[in-house]
């Protein structure tokens, strides 16, 4: 039962209401970063499909990611996961260690934001979500918003794994999205196309996602979204984004 105890922690936090800003639920990243003196904590839940013969059918899993801007136009982000495996047991998930720079701010209509990410996974974790391997990658993200109630990210990168036998070939990635509001600026729907996960050097090639954001008032939001990849794969995700003014201001 003590092995629990994080994952129904994490899950009291998820439902906890808190401020947010909208980041999620893209894959796709954004081109800008956190302001300076501020942290950026994401959480989210997700549910991954597995076999039928698995204990756990669907296993759930709780993320959490937080971003800082000790200055302008840059931003660090550490992350990670735990929860259920396929396999029933207890599972820590490979963190992330990421750097941001923000190039470009966007400005209105068609002035685009240009930013250039690079990150790792190390082989830290254990359990059935573990990748025994270290995932490297770097990714150019670009922000334009048309409107107050569009905006599009599109990402081009590299993603190569090194694992035991050394560095092994990568694949380029890519991400195009977008968030409309047609009715009302509280609500946004999310639709997505990336060639699979950019924190998976081995994901699929290919993978799609339909999401909605609510924001009840100016500075929060929660998000939700559906992923598809080829073979009828899928997973389903719930979370939302607390940013902490850490300057005392």
């Amino acid at each position: 039962m003590k092995s629990l105890f994080p994952v129904v922690l994490i899950a009291l936090v998820l439902m906890w209401p808190a401020m947010a800003e909208a980041n999620r639920p893209f894959l796709t990243d954004d081109s800008g970063v956190v302001e300076p003196q501020e942290l950026e904590i994401q959480l989210w839940a997700e549910l991954a499909p597995g076999s039928p013969d698995d204990t756990f059918a669907v296993a759930p899993l709780f993320n959490a990611q937080a971003s800082v801007s000790p200055f302008e136009s840059l931003e660090f982000s550490f992350g990670g996961g735990l929860g259920m495996g396929h396999d029933g047991a207890f599972t820590v998930v490979n963190p992330t260690l990421e750097s941001k720079i923000e190039l470009l701010e966007v400005g209105e209509g068609f002035v685009p934001g240009i930013g250039f990410v690079a990150g790792v996974l190390p082989r830290l974790g254990f359990g059935d979500a573990y990748a025994d391997e270290t995932t490297v990658y770097a990714i150019v993200p670009a922000t334009i918003e048309p409107t107050d109630r569009l905006e599009i990210h599109a990402n081009a990168g590299w993603i190569t794994a090194i694992d035991d036998e050394g560095l092994q070939s990568g694949r380029p990635y890519w991400g195009l999205a977008a968030a409309i509001s047609p009715f009302c600026p509280c609500w946004a729907i999310a639709v997505e196309a990336v060639a699979g996960d950019p924190a998976e050097a081995d994901g699929p090639p290919i993978a799609g996602q339909l999401g909605l954001r609510w924001e009840p008032f100016e500075g929060a939001s929660f998000e939700t979204g559906f992923i598809a990849e080829p073979g009828f794969e899928w997973m389903a995700h719930l979370g939302t984004t607390i940013v902490l003014d850490w300057s005392g201001h």
